[in-house]
């Protein structure tokens, strides 16, 4: 039977764990820890004017498209809209027929 790890050792172990994980190199993809940023993008289209509005209210999700003074760049939405263009524009043709 195994032994029950107490809190201290759990932290521990942890820390120990997460000194393996490095960040994702610059101009890249960042990695998908959580999904936070992932599930928090949003969308809206406005008919009247046929214009799309793509982004997210998750606060980090500006400091790694655009960099900050300590880390450059990982653009996940401006790389998304480039790999994904013919098919978001064809889902947007959709929308407005």
């Amino acid at each position: 039977m195994a032994k029950r790890q107490t809190k201290a050792a759990r932290s521990r172990d942890r820390v120990k764990m997460n000194r393996f994980i490095s960040g994702s190199s610059a101009g890249t993809f960042p990695f998908k820890r959580t999904g936070q940023l992932r599930r928090n993008v949003q969308q809206e289209y406005d008919a009247a004017t046929k214009t799309a509005r793509v982004g997210t209210n998750v606060v980090y999700g500006k400091w790694l498209e655009f960099g900050t003074r300590r880390m450059r760049a990982r653009p996940w939405l401006s790389l998304t809209m480039r790999d994904m263009g013919p098919r978001i524009r064809a889902l947007l043709e959709m929308q407005i027929k």
